[in-house]
């Protein structure tokens, strides 16, 4: 995109426009009161009549943090972010901004930044050691499947675990803790909520993370994409799975409700008999 816009929602005003690179609308993202983005400053990016960009031309890229009420610059780093060719996401959490990409190869890339100067308490070192949008880790590592999308998956942050592809890093040091992600067979991609991560394998799935105990829903299946949303206490999973070549047995939208819940309760008053 060539310019990011705020407009009020109560009126309907505009209330700032911010324009600068070609912003990669993958990116986009908002934590507490600051929206933070990749853009490339590469003229020809910039001046491209089209937002179909090659990775050779997204060049000269900067991570960049607005303030979310007025729109002004509170910072910007440049960083090499040329691994990331295939697809480049970004997430927020607990002051930490975490970039994530594949290359040709099928390698995921993933770097760390603080969005917040942090003291560092080694008397050696000044006392804002780790200043806002400085680098706190990065990785690289093959991707577990290499079919079926397997180096687009989106990843999750829950507490202070990043989970991405099939594995799960401590958010803010990068330090890695496990390597037994569920498999997911298809082209489905993770959605979470507090305890539990979403999934498609051969049908819905769910991981459980207190328990450790991984559930299959036969003869449903999600969509190549995010197709499973919880949300409000519930799990919606819309129907997308009908164009794909894949047969399964039922193709239809599904909400689910946690079993100690009435489903009635989540019915509008004038659907309630």
């Amino acid at each position: 995109s060539s310019h990011l816009f705020a407009m009020d929602r109560h009126r309907g005003e505009p209330l700032w426009t911010y324009t600068g690179g070609a912003i990669i609308n993958s990116t986009i993202t908002i934590g507490g009161e600051e929206i933070f983005f990749l853009e490339s400053r590469n003229p020809e990016a910039i001046s491209a009549s089209t937002g179909r960009l090659t990775p050779e031309t997204l060049t000269d890229l900067r991570l960049v943090c607005l303030d979310l009420k007025n729109g002004q610059r509170s910072w910007e780093r440049v960083h090499d972010f040329s691994a990331c060719q295939f697809m480049t996401y970004m997430t927020y959490s607990n002051d930490t901004l975490v970039v994530a990409g594949a290359d040709k190869q099928k390698h995921y890339h993933t770097f760390a930044f603080s969005t917040r100067s942090v003291p560092n308490e080694q008397p050696d070192q000044p006392a804002n050691a780790i200043g806002a949008g400085s680098l706190l880790w990065e990785e690289s590592h093959e991707a577990g499947k290499n079919h079926h999308s397997g180096h687009l998956q989106h990843p999750v942050v829950i507490g202070d675990t990043y989970y991405s592809d099939q594995r799960a890093f401590s958010l803010r040091d990068g330090k890695l803790l496990r390597t037994d992600l569920p498999e997911r067979r298809g082209c489905g991609t993770m959605s979470a909520a507090l305890n539990s991560i979403f999934y498609r394998h051969y049908y819905h799935g769910q991981w459980d993370l207190q328990t450790n105990q991984r559930t299959q829903f036969e003869g449903l299946r999600s969509g190549c994409w995010l197709g499973m949303i919880p949300a409000g206490g519930l799990l919606l999973a819309p129907e997308a799975s009908a164009g794909c070549s894949c047969e399964n047995a039922i193709q239809t939208s599904v909400g689910y409700v946690p079993k100690h819940l009435d489903p009635i309760s989540f019915l509008p008053p004038t659907q309630k008999l």
